[in-house]
């Protein structure tokens, strides 16, 4: 399904005021981002907005950055099988520093270690981000380097999803051990599906039964 300019207007303007608005899987552009990021994000005032599986590239994400700038009171945004890239990443990292999200979904966007720099540096100073999602993306043991060094000075975020990252492999022991001895927030560390052998998942596994209120997946 396609949705014309005319019928996603119709949409957001169904869509309560304050609300949770779903525009996935309707194939829309960076094009249409302008619609969505003056209806939906700064009219609206969506508190969740939805735009997983469309054709969204960094275009499109600078679009969306633009009016998170301008919003106060959104809460979730999910950009999950989209081509925002690292470049997208980027653009979000500088966004997400001092906005109002709460929850950042970028699974499958083609997000390389690049990327997971640039959302690294936005961690070290964001205090508002709860859970942050880069599951399927082609990032690696270095991006875990980074993510690692990032949150040792971030005492907010709970969940980091890593899922299905087929490059996240035993090197990542060391960052990874360190992460879960460092981090005082986190809550969930998923590492399903990654490229982790039985041994060191095993011992990830050891460190995990250790903290309180913590819940590791692999």
């Amino acid at each position: 399904m396609t949705a014309s300019s005319v019928e996603l207007k119709q949409l957001i303007a169904n869509a309560p005021l304050q609300s949770n608005i779903n525009l996935s899987g309707l194939s829309l552009t960076d094009e249409e981002m302008n619609i969505v990021a003056t209806e939906a994000i700064i009219e609206k005032q969506c508190i969740q907005l939805d735009l997983g599986s469309n054709n969204i590239t960094s275009k499109g994400a600078l679009i969306i950055v633009n009016a998170l700038d301008r919003s106060e009171t959104i809460r979730r945004l999910y950009l999950s099988d989209n081509n925002i890239a690292d470049e997208g990443a980027y653009y979000l990292s500088l966004s997400t520093e001092n906005s109002s999200l709460f929850v950042l979904g970028l699974s499958r966007n083609g997000i390389t270690d690049d990327g997971v720099q640039h959302l690294s540096k936005m961690l070290e100073r964001n205090r508002r981000l709860l859970v942050l999602g880069l599951e399927d993306n082609e990032i690696s043991d270095f991006g875990v380097a980074n993510l690692a060094a990032a949150l040792k000075q971030n005492n907010t975020l709970q969940r980091l999803l890593l899922a299905e990252n087929k490059m996240i492999t035993d090197r990542s022991l060391d960052y990874l051990l360190d992460l879960m001895h460092n981090n005082r927030s986190l809550q969930r560390l998923d590492l399903r599906s990654c490229s982790l052998s039985p041994s060191i998942k095993l011992e990830l596994q050891l460190v995990a039964r250790t903290k309180a209120r913590f819940e590791l997946l692999y």
